[in-house]
């Protein structure tokens, strides 16, 4: 099987999660949409980048409205890797992960 030619269509590998009053299934919803930003953010050559949840349609916006989010690259080993964080008042949301083939 060839490799894919693009980001799009590469996975993003969850390395470490860290949650300060977030409840487990807010956990998931910010992280689908965590998934979706890294793999839009990677495209580019955005090396940090701040999203808010109210500015997009759909699951976040409507169950988690008011959530910031900062995605940054970093270089860990020479493997590149995007730091996101998720704020809303006294909640946080701290997720490391890598893009990589299926």
């Amino acid at each position: 099987m060839s490799k894919p030619s693009t980001v799009r269509y590469l996975k993003v590998w969850i390395d470490d999660v860290v949650a300060t009053d977030v409840s487990p299934g807010d956990q998931q919803t910010l992280m689908s949409f965590y998934e979706h930003i890294v793999k839009e953010t990677a495209r580019t050559r955005v090396r940090e980048a701040t999203y808010h949840t109210d500015d997009f349609a759909g699951v976040a916006t409507h169950y988690l409205p008011g959530f910031t989010l900062t995605v940054r690259k970093e270089v860990h080993n020479e493997v590149p890797m995007w730091r996101g964080e998720f704020l809303r008042d006294e909640q946080r949301l701290e997720v490391l992960a890598m893009l990589d083939d299926y």
